[in-house]
């Protein structure tokens, strides 16, 4: 994935020389040069709301307290999608769900809102009981019919 990462950034974002007489103009895609993407990566985001969807048993603080971040965190905008499969594989990690899934809700500015959609394990199993009210179970028979 980090290959075709690099190779996109390489064809797209590397000053192409145009064709004309003028050799020494630089045409960049999109009216971006290499040098203001990579600063674009190195902005600093705040993290805004953290919501939890799906936890109905679990405490939310037992969820937040897993995440490597927390409401008011400042982290670089070229490592956001790192530390949310890190918050995935943490929270995963209790043993409490069985599907996890942290994304970005909405992104105003420089702050972004975390959404964490739970999908918690079953505590108890369903299990059929029975026991038989005799001393054993030939004793019922002769006796029941």
């Amino acid at each position: 994935m980090r290959i075709l990462r690099v190779l996109v950034w390489l064809f797209f974002l590397i000053p192409i020389r145009s064709f004309s007489q003028d050799t020494t103009q630089v045409a960049e895609p999109s009216g971006f040069s290499l040098s203001d993407s990579i600063m674009h990566d190195q902005l600093p985001i705040i993290i805004g709301d953290i919501t939890l969807y799906g936890n109905r048993r679990t405490k939310g603080f037992i969820v937040r307290r897993e995440l490597p971040f927390h409401k008011g965190s400042k982290l670089i905008q070229g490592k956001l999608p790192e530390e949310l499969e890190k918050a995935r594989e943490q929270v995963m990690n209790t043993l409490l769900f069985v599907d996890v899934t942290v994304s970005v809700a909405s992104k105003m500015g420089n702050v972004v809102n975390i959404r964490v959609d739970l999908k918690e394990r079953w505590y108890f199993f369903p299990l059929p009981y029975f026991r038989l009210v005799d001393r054993n179970f030939n004793q019922w028979w002769v006796d029941q019919h």
